[in-house]
């Protein structure tokens, strides 16, 4: 769980500029606030959410990693959609 937290905040910000960087410049600050208005809801419904769930089902040692990769592997198909619209 910690290597899967520690990836999560060291990428957060690289992932932030590069989103930024992609979206043009007129509709940057609406897309900055709806991502942390997004990370602002996760951050408080995540640890409440995964305590319910942790003490409802009693998972062994591995479920919860193997939760926690899913849910930031969800992740992964909206940046992959992110394309460069720069020429080179």
């Amino acid at each position: 769980m910690r290597g899967i937290s520690a990836i999560g905040n060291i990428s957060s910000p690289a992932i932030s500029a590069w989103m930024m960087d992609l979206i043009p410049e007129h509709r940057r600050a609406s897309v900055s606030g709806v991502t942390q208005g997004i990370n602002g809801i996760e951050l408080s419904v995540g640890p409440t959410a995964g305590s319910y769930a942790w003490n409802s089902t009693k998972p062994d040692a591995t479920a919860p990693c193997g939760i926690a990769a899913i849910i930031f592997a969800t992740a992964l198909p909206f940046y992959l959609m992110l394309k460069d619209s720069k020429v080179s």
